[in-house]
């Protein structure tokens, strides 16, 4: 392969491997192959020599893209991309692992990028290289990347007899056009292997011959009046298709790879790995060769994957250190060393540091709490997920192993690495640096994270004698409903059993039942049942049993197992999980417990405080609505607030054109009901369901909601014009919230997404207000030497726990931090009552 030269000195070059497409091309290239344990190798034996013999130029720079098996943007769009596609053959899917065990061991930069394909990847490595004066060579088996060729990049095509150079020269022979004016022939002639339609009756010749006569897409069509005939006709036809066409068919360029070019040097192949691998597939050839070469220079520290066993001492003094908590102990990193460390010696090490940078403090602090030793030094600590988190770089929950892969392109695996930690680090601090976001992991997210520690190490106590009696009751209450539905059923069958209650119901008691599974069987979910309860006295039994086994199981037998011998439930917060800002707890999941039902309180009554204590709820009144009115302007809802008004009864006096005092508990619960469902994003045929009104009426009444209150949507319809822009939507403490949704065609996905996109700055509001309030609730009841602690959040709620004598005063420290939390156009409101069970303060 021959060397870029410009202006008479080397340029340093950069490779760029395409993973999947090299590895296909081999997998159809080479004979079958596998070795004694009956596993296919052929895939990753032609692929191991495509790299190699590439390698061997020593290029400055090496990188292979691999697709990640998730939907893409082009997915998104458009349902029918790709969608002929054959499935991967098994004996292809179980190679890729070893594919790219064989990359990493050649010395390979993997980047693998959710939301984007490999060839979007080639692209903007391509782009990056070239911009900072680097040659770069693409190698691949598709033709798609002609399309990324310039003067400073070429792509080597792969063949069976090796790789195939191509310029923009041999571009220029063969098409006739320009590489990037590629991308506009394919919108014009499709492509059938990614079921890329085109236009109808043009293929590659006639899409050439446009593209080479009018340059683009854009100037095809601004000369269409000049191409006359069926041409014409297919043209006008396939407008919206080509324009699609070309969406699906460019490469991008700027995709977020999260990758420095210096982290893609290229070091050569790491011997021991490849020796390793080779072995495992009884590649004798590859290991032959293995032998006859000196082994590679041993990696620095900073790149090592085993950490040598150092002593604490070479980390005393050291301003900065990055750490990660283990079974056996902490690993530690300066920047420079890395090493094992005990518990013992690590606890006293950090509490002297000037700054720690955990993936985690809050499980750091778990994982110590663990063996009996309390982490010192927390309050100087960084955390990297609530930086990525924050940097809101997963549409999901936020992982260690989802992060490392968005910001450096590595697949990681066997725990969390300290080396890693300072580059993600670095780099999500500077991604949040001078932003709100800045401000919300400052002074909200990592305070909050060092007091959701406390509170899963305090728990909250447990009646556990009540449990067993309720538990009992539900099983008593279980047996008698069993005895009924077999006595209305007039046999016995297996409750638990969807198939025989299926055929029950809707064959032989003759039941309209609403749709048919795939597998041919009747749908016996709860909305099918709930549908048919009213003209069966069997489905009210069935559903009333249903009911009291969900609890019996996720509550009764739940809580049991989650008491500890302190007799007291300790959650486990989830700060990273929602994608609106709010908690969620787990093991056990507290925020789940029925609210407004008589089940429910019975639960609630198990939460009690120890003798000589109380338990304090608060709780916020209506924080969504009134973060409406004050984030939408709207003067009649903030006045209505500042009056103190019933804001449902105010708002079915405006729908219905009545006096508050003439709105019916009916009226005002229609209208609570359109309060909610407008907030969320509801449109008339949702709320026509909720209301069990006609879609005409629910439509009408949604007018009337906003002719009163119109500032709210005019919010509304500027929110989803900012989505539509910006692909995402912010709080207004700026958290942000990503919905690539936005940029749907599909009619249905697109009202999703700007339901979530009109709803997520109220509800992701609230979570960080609920945030800001208990942060300030506890430094709070802290300043005032009381004793009271916070025990749980659910939501808008929460729950201190005090002794008997400071419950007036920690009552009005709680209630006044949470209705100064923040200052609104209306007033926070706050409701809380005190008492021994969790039920009794509610």
């Amino acid at each position: 392969i021959s060397i870029f030269i410009q202006k008479g000195f080397h340029m340093k070059r950069a490779i760029v491997f395409d993973g999947n497409s090299l590895l296909n091309r081999a997998f159809y290239g080479v004979r079958p192959l596998s070795n004694s344990k009956g596993l296919p190798t052929n895939a990753v034996y032609g692929f191991v020599n495509i790299l190699r013999s590439v390698l061997k130029e020593s290029p400055d720079y090496a990188v292979i893209a691999f697709d990640v098996k998730a939907p893409t943007f082009r997915h998104k769009a458009c349902d029918f991309y790709k969608a002929t596609r054959k499935p991967m053959p098994d004996e292809l899917r179980v190679q890729f692992p070893y594919a790219k065990k064989a990359a990493e061991a050649l010395g390979l930069r993997i980047v693998e990028l959710e939301g984007y394909e490999a060839d979007d990847v080639l692209g903007t490595f391509s782009e990056l290289f070239s911009k900072d004066g680097i040659a770069c060579d693409l190698v691949t088996g598709d033709r798609d990347s002609y399309q990324l060729i310039t003067d400073r990049v070429r792509v080597l095509y792969a063949t069976d007899r090796g790789t195939v150079v191509t310029d923009e020269a041999a571009i220029a022979e063969k098409y006739g056009v320009t590489p990037k004016q590629l991308i506009d022939v394919k919108a014009l002639m499709g492509d059938s292997s990614d079921n890329i339609p085109g236009v109808a009756g043009i293929g590659e010749k006639g899409a050439l011959k446009l593209i080479a006569e009018y340059g683009t897409l854009d100037g095809v069509y601004e000369h269409s009046d000049e191409i006359k005939g069926a041409l014409h006709d297919k043209l006008q036809n396939g407008k919206e298709s080509a324009y699609t066409s070309r969406f699906l068919a460019e490469i991008v360029k700027n995709a977020p790879v999260g990758t420095e070019l210096s982290d893609c040097a290229y070091r050569g192949e790491k011997t021991e790995a490849l020796r390793e691998l080779f072995t495992e597939l009884e590649f004798r050839k590859f290991l032959e060769q293995l032998d006859q070469t000196s082994p590679a220079p041993a990696a620095e520290c900073r790149e090592c994957k085993e950490f040598p066993p150092c002593d604490a001492e070479v980390f005393r003094g050291k301003a900065v250190l990055f750490a990660a908590a283990e079974e056996d102990g902490v690993k530690l990193y300066d920047g420079e060393t890395c090493g094992k460390v005990v518990p013992e010696s690590a606890a006293k090490l950090l509490a002297g540091t000037e700054k720690t940078v955990w993936w985690s403090v809050k499980d750091a602090i778990a994982a110590f709490r663990e063996k009996g030793i309390a982490l010192g030094g927390t309050e100087r600590a960084e955390d990297v997920s609530l930086l990525a988190y924050l940097a809101a770089l997963s549409d999901g929950a936020t992982t260690y192993e989802g992060t490392a892969f968005r910001l450096t392109g590595q697949t990681v695996q066997g725990g969390i690495d300290p080396t890693l930690l300072e580059t993600m680090c670095e780099k999500l601090t500077a991604m949040l640096a001078g932003t709100p976001r800045e401000t919300l992991y400052r002074e909200v997210e990592l305070p909050l994270a060092l007091l959701l520690a406390d509170m899963e190490g305090r728990g909250f106590l447990l009646d556990r004698d009540a449990l067993e009696t309720l538990g009992t009751r539900y099983v008593s209450e279980m047996k008698e409903l069993e005895s009924a539905i077999y006595a209305e059923a007039g046999k016995t069958f297996n409750l638990n059993s969807p198939a025989q209650l299926g055929t029950l119901l809707f064959e032989e008691r003759g039941l309209p039942h609403g749709k048919k599974l795939k597998s041919g069987k009747y749908s016996t979910d709860a909305e099918i049942l709930e549908g048919l309860a009213e003209i069966d006295p069997l489905v009210r039994m069935i559903l009333e049993y249903r009911k009291v086994a969900k609890l019996q199981s996720t509550y009764i037998e739940g809580l049991r197992k989650e008491i500890s011998d302190d007799g007291r439930v300790h959650t486990t917060f989830r700060q990273t999980l929602t994608m609106t800002g709010r908690l969620s707890s787990a093991e056990p999941n507290l925020q789940n417990i029925p609210v407004r039902t008589e089940r429910g309180r019975e639960l609630r009554k198990l939460f009690i405080a120890p003798e000589g204590k109380k338990l304090i709820d608060a709780d916020y009144s209506q924080i969504e609505l009134r973060l409406m009115a004050h984030i939408s302007g709207d003067e009649t809802l903030t006045q209505a607030f500042r009056d103190g008004a019933d804001i449902h009864r105010s708002t079915a006096a405006g729908v219905f054109g009545v006096a508050p005092e003439e709105v019916t508990d009916g009226m005002r619960k229609f209208a609570k009901t359109v309060n909610f469902g407008i907030l969320y994003g509801m449109g008339e045929y949702s709320l026509s369901k909720d209301l069990s009104i006609p879609v005409w009426q629910a439509k009408q009444y949604i007018e009337q909601y906003f002719a009163r209150y119109p500032k709210i949507r005019e919010y509304m319809e500027s929110v989803k014009a900012f989505a539509r822009e910006h692909l995402y939507v912010e709080t207004m403490y700026g958290r942000r919230r990503s919905i690539p949704e936005m940029a749907q065609t599909n009619k249905t996905r697109l009202a999703a997404a700007e339901r979530v996109a009109m709803n997520t700055p109220i509800q992701g509001a609230a979570a960080d207000l609920i945030k800001i309030a208990m942060v300030r609730v506890e430094k709070a009841l802290e300043a005032a030497g009381l004793q009271a602690k916070i025990v749980l959040q659910i939501h808008d709620e929460l729950i201190v726990e005090c002794p008997d004598g400071e419950v007036d005063r920690a009552k009005e420290i709680l209630t006044r931090e949470m209705e100064h939390a923040a200052a609104l156009s209306v007033p926070l409101a706050v409701e809380a009552g005190v008492g021994r069970s969790w039920e009794e303060a509610h």
